[in-house]
């Protein structure tokens, strides 16, 4: 090659262009050079020699070779890498990785061709102009914060980005560092949900105990009156109205403390096909709506209470009849489905992996609009000129006290669609018939009744005189009450049955007297009654020892059939 260049030097009379050769040294090393040669001309212009220049290029060329391998193995990283990783130059991207376009849904081509500003969230879109102006300047800007992205689907990502300040060919730059969040934000929206829901249902709790010893008082003394009346006289109907009114507070108090602790669920082992068609049915009565079911062969059992359950299912199919107010089709589908951990994770849903069976109430009405979605599971929020706005936040809690969790989807002009998902059960649930009988009782036992408030003994004595049992002694709280039943013991005279206020503000309430009464007496049969329960013991009676269970506020008809089940 050099002797090439050298006859066509001398040849052309013209100077050659750079070429690379490789030599050997004395050594033996093999060493890279960059070689030049010129013709050398006398006067006449003939050409009588070569200038040639060598110079040692090893070193840079490995330099070179190194930086190209180095740069490759950057490029597979970056292209390579779980996040979006993106250079912006005055706002406008001159370089993305393949996991931008994936994330974005725009091809390389479209991303390069727009400012970045244009596929954020026109809600956020202030917020990320603050930030590059701020950064601009030279100004303290966050490096790391999240917005809203719209993907070319039209679908809305939550995304944190990280903003590191680079050069990019001589001018300032960013280089981007971003990660879909989305799940992320929608876990962390249920937290917080599940906290506002704890924080309400304490105070619910504390109110719906207040209420419904006021609520006591007032339902039984309406029974005993409208029973002393006459039927069909105005003051009967009257009676009637207002004990139907005292009913309708009662469930609003009952709804109350299904999202406080005093809602825990008395599960058993149940099939759900049924329980769905007659909820969805029964709340359907009478409307334009009707129910198309589709549930999974071989549809998995749970444990469920099932009251409550149907509380959610009714809600639910309600809201879907109110949304198509010209009549139509919801559709209710069941289906088993198995979660792992990732797909869990993946889908935003706060579940354990597992076993599920997840019910979908689907309407085609109007949808529920965005600023709307976010809140629809909050207490007492409703868009309706008729509610509590308690019935979703109800829902949503029971979901969340069966282990199981309440969702929605909604597309304005298109329909909304309820996902709850409850654990599923591998048992096998076997129908059972219940025999029905008739209310019986007896108005011979005595009766020992411990609560602390004044109206609801003195309703509570006119209940059980009403009923046909004269024999009763009150009591205060605990204490007292331990003291009149030993008493009762030693005099041969003991009471057959000990109804026992659960909750004694300043003293010693229900579950700790039937301890005291059942070290006296293991054979003791005691009911507990109470308008809100801080633990589980209403919801699971008998594991604490207690016979029966009626819940504040009662009619005398309830009474005397919790009565009439322990003592016979």
């Amino acid at each position: 090659i050099a002797e090439g260049l050298t006859l066509k030097a001398i040849e052309t009379g013209e100077k050659q262009p750079s070429s690379l050769l490789e030599f050997i040294c004395k050594d033996g090393e093999r060493r890279l050079a960059e070689f030049n040669e010129s013709p050398l001309k006398n006067d006449r212009g003939e050409v009588i020699g070569i200038v040639g220049a060598a110079r040692d290029i090893t070193e840079s060329k490995r330099i070179e070779i190194a930086l190209r391998e180095s740069e490759e193995k950057y490029r597979t990283v970056v292209e390579n890498a779980r996040e979006a990783i993106f250079i912006a130059v005055e706002g406008k991207l001159v370089f993305c990785n393949r996991r931008t376009s994936v994330l974005s849904g725009y091809s390389l081509e479209e991303l390069l061709s727009r400012p970045f500003i244009e596929f954020a969230h026109p809600d956020d879109r202030q917020l990320i102009t603050e930030r590059y102006t701020e950064r601009s300047k030279g100004m303290d800007s966050p490096h790391i914060y999240s917005f809203r992205i719209v993907a070319r689907s039209g679908n809305i990502h939550w995304v944190e980005i990280t903003v590191v300040p680079i050069i990019w060919e001589g001018s300032p730059a960013s280089l981007n560092f971003m990660v879909d969040i989305t799940d992320r934000k929608r876990l962390e929206e249920e937290r917080q949900r599940v906290a506002k829901l704890e924080s309400v249902g304490l105070l619910a709790g504390g109110i719906a105990h207040d209420f419904n010893n006021i609520l006591t008082a007032i339902l039984g003394n309406i029974s005993l009156a409208r029973m002393d009346t006459e039927p069909g006289s105005g003051l009967h109907d009257s009676l009637e109205q207002a004990e139907r009114a005292s009913l309708r507070a009662k469930e609003l108090t009952r709804q109350l403390l299904t999202f406080s602790k005093g809602g825990a669920p008395v599960k058993k082992l149940t099939s759900l096909d049924h329980v769905l068609r007659d909820t969805a049915v029964f709340a359907l009565r009478g409307s334009n709506v009707k129910c198309l079911f589709s549930f999974s062969a071989n549809l998995w059992s749970a444990e469920i209470d099932t009251g409550q359950v149907s509380q959610v299912i009714s809600n639910l199919v309600i809201n879907a009849q109110h949304a198509m107010p010209a009549g139509g089709t919801i559709q209710i589908k069941a289906e088993n489905i198995t979660l792992t951990k990732q797909q869990s994770l993946g889908s935003g849903l706060p579940l354990n992996e597992g076993n599920y069976i997840r019910i979908a109430v689907t309407d085609h009405g109007s949808g529920i609009s965005a600023e709307y979605l976010d809140r629809i599971f909050e207490p007492f929020f409703t868009t309706k000129q008729k509610g509590s706005g308690l019935g979703l936040a109800t829902s949503f809690s029971i979901a969340r006290n069966h282990g199981g969790h309440l969702s929605v989807e909604s597309v304005l002009g298109s329909g909304t669609t309820f996902y709850l998902y409850l654990p599923a059960s591998m048992e096998k649930h076997t129908p059972k018939t219940d025999k029905k009988e008739g209310l019986k009782y007896s108005g011979k036992a005595r009766i020992l009744v411990m609560d602390d408030e004044e109206g609801v003994r003195k309703v509570i004595d006119r209940l059980l005189k009403r009923i046909g049992y004269g024999d009763i002694e009150y009591a205060v709280e605990g204490t007292a009450a331990v003291d009149l039943y030993k008493a009762a013991m030693e005099s041969g005279r003991p009471f057959n049955v000990v109804i026992l206020d659960l909750t004694i503000p300043g003293g010693m309430g229900g579950e700790m007297t039937l301890k005291k009464l059942l070290e006296i007496d293991p054979a003791v049969i005691a009911v507990v009654s109470s308008g809100y329960a801080s633990e589980s013991v209403m919801a699971d009676y008998r594991k604490y020892g207690f016979k029966g269970m009626i819940a504040k506020p009662y009619t005398i008809e309830e009474l005397r059939k919790a009565l009439q089940e322990v003592i016979g």
